[in-house]
């Protein structure tokens, strides 16, 4: 009788776990917007050369990540073009059908594809979404709205609005707002919480998008501060007018919540799920950064999103029933280091090195202690020249020059080589050369991406696959029985 006893205990616990696990699986999908593998390769390359690496051990968690988990290359190419833009890369992504650029949710002819969200929805999940550049941009709307194009901003912020997500944070207020939702009194009393109306800038057509907003039902939050307190069980945030700034430009001390931070209150939130949930984070900045061919921004922005990643590894050890998957939608401008012609002075200057040479043969093959000086600059140069440029002409000297860049980009040029470059752009990008850094493209490019599967990666296999392919392993996770 007593073994009878133990043995429907030990059934009932058995066929608990077993609920639990087909029930409560969770999928956090992380995608780091333009990051493509040269872009990827910089923050490991910083981790393991760069003489001052903050790294103890050398590794970033992006390559802890890679290393642990199942590592697949992504073709992205969307139904009729080699090169992808956010819009179709993130619908093929979060759909698993193909489409063409511009395309929000939809298939090349038009018609909608049920996304990643909605696919969880119907699973009994909670489902969110979260970026630092604004939530209406193609990557996080791509799983709340059906458009054939993503500057349709006013039919997408209603999408949203109705697909009804359990969390979404990011920035982007004026999307929701008219012009005259911003001049309307009666709306004082909600922006009074709004820590950076002052700079607002509505560009929302239809006045009642903004009512739609704020009549969702969603408890809505401005400030990080606010962030930390939300309970949920639905949480909007909004933390700026547009995108928030870029991390390098971020005061700790201001309004704007980190990668990490929204992060972690979407999950406090979400896990509460008792079916589990689906979650889409995005690096979206990165990709902002490396458009502007800023390689100091970048790494603040790898930096950024490592952070999360380490506290997105920690997280899924304490939950073995989710699965991490970490991807790119494309990659963006063609990030490299790549050797060049010295110049006399540089040879000369390196041949006076006691050691760490790095000319050979009249060419510079790159200093790994650039990684340092990439790694030391203060400003996002999109900032610092549009400061140079408010400047009264008679600042606008090659002195003034040789100090921002000596100060913010932490790079000493010479007032000849400034005057030789004619101009503060130029004298950026001399630096830029100098770096040993070359940007093929201003643009996305088509080249192969990275995508990992961390976690509970069981059964899920690597290799070459298009980026369609990632929903599948994704939705194999979560039906498997």
């Amino acid at each position: 009788m007593v073994k009878k006893f133990f043995g429907i205990i030990l059934f009932s616990c058995l066929f608990a776990s077993f609920a639990y696990s087909q029930g409560k699986k969770n999928v956090i999908l992380v995608i780091a917007d333009g990051g493509g593998p040269s872009i990827m390769a910089l923050l490991m390359q910083y981790a393991r050369y760069a003489p001052n690496s903050p790294y103890k051990d050398r590794l970033s968690n992006i390559e802890k990540i890679f290393n642990e988990g199942v590592l697949g290359i992504v073709l992205n190419d969307t139904k009729n073009t080699l090169v992808a833009d956010s819009a179709a890369a993130a619908t093929q992504i979060a759909s698993g059908g193909r489409t063409n650029p511009l395309s929000i949710g939809v298939d090349a002819e038009g018609k909608p594809l049920l996304n990643l969200a909605e696919q969880a929805k119907k699973l009994g999940k909670a489902t969110g979404v979260l970026t630092d550049v604004f939530v209406l941009d193609a990557t996080p709307v791509v799983f709340g709205a059906h458009r054939a194009n993503r500057k349709d901003y006013d039919n997408l912020a209603k999408d949203l609005l109705d697909s009804k997500l359990d969390v979404v944070l990011g920035g982007g207020l004026n999307y929701f707002m008219s012009k005259n939702n911003l001049k309307d009194p009666k709306y004082e009393n909600i922006l009074q919480k709004v820590p950076y109306s002052s700079t607002l800038a509505p560009r929302a057509k239809d006045d009642e998008i903004f009512k739609q907003l704020l009549s969702s039902g969603y408890p809505l939050v401005f400030h990080k501060k606010n962030l930390a307190k939300a309970k949920g069980p639905k949480l909007f945030g909004l933390f700026a007018g547009a995108a928030l700034p870029q991390t390098i430009d971020t005061n700790p001390k201001s309004s704007y919540p980190t990668l990490r931070e929204m992060t972690q209150k979407a999950l406090e939130i979400l896990s509460k799920n008792e079916n589990g949930f689906f979650l889409m984070a995005e690096a979206g900045m990165l990709d902002w950064a490396a458009h502007n061919h800023d390689q100091g921004a970048v790494l603040q922005e790898l930096l950024e999103l490592d952070d999360l990643l380490g506290y997105l590894t920690d997280w899924v050890q304490t939950h073995p029933d989710t699965l991490l998957v970490l991807t790119a939608d494309h990659d963006t401008s063609g990030f490299a280091f790549a050797y060049h012609y010295a110049t006399e002075e540089e040879s000369k200057a390196n041949q006076a090195k006691e050691a760490g040479g790095y000319i050979f043969g009249g060419e510079d093959f790159v200093s790994k202690a650039n990684l340092d000086i990439i790694a030391k600059q203060k400003r996002s140069a999109y900032e610092l020249i549009k400061d140079f440029n408010k400047l009264d002409k008679s600042k606008q000297t090659p002195q003034t020059m040789q100090k921002l860049i000596k100060d913010y980009l932490a790079y000493d040029l010479t007032l000849q080589d400034i005057e030789k470059a004619g101009s503060f752009n130029a004298a950026i990008d001399e630096v830029v050369r100098r770096l040993g850094i070359a940007w093929a493209s201003k643009y996305h490019t088509a080249a192969p991406l990275f995508v990992v599967f961390y976690g509970a990666k069981d059964g899920i296999k690597g290799g070459v696959m298009h980026n369609t392919q990632i929903n599948e392993k994704i939705m194999d996770f979560l039906n498997a029985k």
